[in-house]
């Protein structure tokens, strides 16, 4: 497969299905590293175990294009909380993130700019209860006026937006979801306020994408700027 060149301002963002052949499972699990298949021994449930293996897999081959070099020779470098990286510190490094849900897999990958995705199954849940718990209160207020479908769909953009922006930092977000502000939109999306002192909402970027059916997704990236991007499925075709 031929190398994937990553500019300064590309953002890529990949989407693939988790459901492939056994042959493929194989292929990538023989790309994982010893800390990548101990963490498939911990795992208890098959499908847990396979959906895993073809992520990092996926991963590793999608990383592979950029790095130029075998998705089994990969090397990653780990920031402060753990968020890994290729390359060197600076504006060179390959920055990527991952999210999988319901089966599907998103990829984003950058060139020395931060970044985080999320996806998320559209899926029945108690809205207001969930917001109420884990939203700003002007969040759950923005959630309770609209009517139905536009709720759901509202709920599930401000998710991602939020998820996506704390892991383009690299940290959990159970510790900061209720700590920062996001503005959803049909159009665009954005934050209000931010999660940490030492961040600004002006510096990040949400962009919301809806190309794949069934299921909310966001790309957070420390850019200004960035209205949106293209989703190609993996593996790519050309």
């Amino acid at each position: 497969m031929r190398r994937r060149d990553l500019s300064s301002s590309t953002i890529d963002v990949w989407a693939a299905t988790l459901d492939v052949a056994d042959t493929d499972v194989d292929r990538y699990r023989a790309t994982l590293d010893a800390r990548e298949l101990a963490r498939v021994d911990r795992l208890r449930r098959d499908v847990d175990k396979r959906h895993y293996i073809v992520s990092h897999g996926i991963l590793r081959a999608i990383l592979g294009q950029y790095a130029d070099v075998d998705p089994s020779a990969l090397a990653f470098s780990y920031g402060p909380f753990g968020k890994p990286y290729i390359g060197e510190a600076g504006p060179d490094r390959i920055e990527f993130n991952m999210s999988d849900s319901g089966g599907m897999l998103l990829v984003g990958v950058t060139h020395g700019i931060a970044v985080g995705v999320d996806i998320e199954r559209r899926r029945e849940i108690e809205i207001m209860k969930f917001a109420r718990r884990f939203f700003t209160e002007a969040e759950a207020a923005a959630l309770e006026s609209l009517p139905e479908p536009a709720r759901e769909e509202a709920f599930f953009r401000t998710w991602t937006c939020k998820e996506s922006y704390v892991k383009g930092w690299g940290y959990g977000i159970q510790r900061h979801v209720g700590k920062f502000e996001v503005r959803v939109g049909q159009e665009r999306s954005g934050l209000v306020s931010s999660a940490f002192a030492d961040d600004s909402p002006s510096r990040w970027s949400l962009v919301n994408i809806d190309a794949i059916p069934g299921f909310a997704a966001t790309v957070a990236v420390e850019k200004v700027g960035v209205d949106e991007v293209d989703v190609p499925g993996w593996p790519p075709s050309t």
